[in-house]
C-alpha cells in the first residue's frame, strides 16, 4: 500500500489501519510508529483518521465536559511535574489529543478515563526510561563512500556508497531485529542466545536469518541477495514466494514480474566492494557504467561503436576515484576523460598504443 497518497478517508477505510487503532499488536504498533517517523508531514492525517475511527466505535452518550476537564487537569499536573525534573524531549505523537468519545454507560466512561490515564503514564515512562528503545536511527552514505555500522546486538553492516539503512537503536531480547535497506550493504549478523530472528527488508524482499554473512543489493526495481556463510530464507513481500539460500547462491528479485530466481556465483563479484575493490569476471563496460553511476554518480559516454561491449577480468582498487578511473583506462586499454560528472570513453589511437 502506498500510504503516502492516502487522505483521511483512505486511512479510515484501510483494514490494517483500523486494526491498529482498535486492536493494536506489537507488529502494527512498530509499523505505524516507524511510518510516522518516515512521514512526519502525514501525522495530522493519522490523528484525524484515528479520531474518526474511535468516535465511530462508541454509541450516543457523552462524557460530560466537567469529567473531561478534571481528567485533563490530572494529566497536565503529572506532565508538568515531570517536565520540572527532566530535560525537554523530541516531539512524540500522542493519540488522541483531546478525547471526546460517546459512551453508553458509566462503565464505559470509567474505562475511557482509565485508558487515557494509562496512555499518559506510558508517555511518562517513555520520557523517563523508554526513550532510547523507541528511537529510530537512519544512516546514509554519500557517493564514493563506504560506512561501517555496528548495531546494538553486535551485528556489523558495511554500507556501500549511495545507500541508506534504518533500524531501531536497541532491541529487546526476543524481538525480531529488523533493518530497512535502500541501496547495497554487506551484513555480518550475530547469533543471539535467544535465537532472535534478524530480518532485512529491501526493495520488496524480506531476508530472514539467525547468524550469517550476506550481501543485499536493492536499487530501482531489482533486489539481489548473495550468501557467503550460513543460511537465509527469502520471501517476496508481494507474492509470498519463499526460497532458501546456501553459501554461493545468488537470488535476484524483480519488482515487475515478482519473480525469485536462484543461481550459483563467485561471491567475490558481489562482495569485493566492502574491501574497497572491484572484482571483474568478463565484466563489460556497459555493466561497469551502472556501477559507476550508482556508487560514484558518474555517467559513461561511449564515443566508439561497440566499446560498451568490451570486457575485463581482474581486480581494481576503489578507495580513490581518480585511481579507479586510471586503472579502468589501463585495464580496458582505452582513453577515459573526466569532465565534471561525465566520463568520456574512446579507443586509443595507433600513436597512443605505441
Amino acid at each position: 500500500m502506498d500510504y503516502k497518497k492516502y487522505a483521511v478517508g483512505d486511512f479510515v477505510a484501510d483494514k490494517y489501519f483500523r486494526e491498529w487503532v482498535l486492536n493494536p499488536s506489537r507488529e502494527s504498533q512498530d509499523f505505524w510508529e516507524g511510518w510516522m517517523v518516515e512521514n512526519p508531514t502525514k501525522a495530522k492525517l493519522i490523528v484525524e483518521a484515528r479520531q474518526v475511527i474511535l468516535n465511530m466505535a462508541f454509541d450516543e452518550h457523552e462524557i460530560s465536559e466537567h469529567e473531561i476537564d478534571n481528567l485533563w487537569q490530572e494529566i497536565d499536573a503529572k506532565v508538568s511535574s515531570h517536565e520540572e525534573r527532566s530535560k525537554p524531549v523530541p516531539h512524540r505523537y500522542i493519540f488522541p489529543e483531546r478525547p471526546a468519545y460517546r459512551i453508553r454507560s458509566r462503565v464505559w466512561r470509567v474505562a475511557a478515563a482509565v485508558s487515557i490515564l494509562v496512555s499518559c503514564m506510558a508517555l511518562l515512562l517513555y520520557m523517563t526510561v523508554g526513550r532510547t528503545y523507541w528511537e529510530w536511527q537512519e544512516i546514509a552514505s554519500n557517493y564514493g563512500e563506504i560506512k561501517t555500522v555496528t548495531l546494538s546486538d553486535g551485528s556489523v553492516v558495511n554500507l556501500n556508497a549511495n545507500s541508506k539503512i534504518k533500524f531501531r537503536k536497541t532491541w529487546e531480547e526476543n524481538e525480531v531485529r529488523e533493518v530497512w535497506l535502500e541501496g547495497e550493504a554487506y551484513f555480518k549478523v550475530v547469533h543471539t542466545v535467544s535465537d532472535a530472528l534478524f530480518k532485512v527488508r529491501a526493495n520488496g524482499v524480506e531476508i530472514d536469518v539467525l547468524g550469517t554473512e550476506f550481501n543485499v543489493y536493492g536499487r530501482n526495481e531489482m533486489a539481489k541477495i548473495v550468501l557467503e556463510e550460513g543460511k537465509v530464507r527469502l520471501k517476496s513481500s508481494q507474492s509470498e514466494q519463499k526460497m532458501d539460500l546456501a553459501p554461493g547462491d545468488l537470488v535476484t528479485f524483480n519488482n515487475q514480474n515478482l519473480s525469485l530466481n536462484k543461481s550459483r556465483v563467485d561471491t567475490r563479484l558481489y562482495t569485493s566492494w566492502k574491501d574497497q575493490k572491484l572484482f571483474f569476471q568478463r565484466t563489460s563496460l556497459d555493466e561497469l557504467s551502472t556501477i559507476m553511476k550508482e556508487n560514484y554518480n558518474l555517467d559513461f559516454f561511449f564515443l566508439d561503436a561497440n566499446l560498451a561491449e568490451e570486457e575485463f577480468t581482474g581486480v581494481i582498487p576503489t578507495d580513490d576515484v581518480d585511481v579507479l578511473i586510471s586503472s579502468l583506462s589501463e585495464a580496458f586499454g582505452i582513453n577515459i576523460e573526466k569532465k565534471g560528472k561525465a566520463l568520456i570513453l574512446r579507443r586509443k589511437t595507433q600513436n597512443e598504443t605505441k
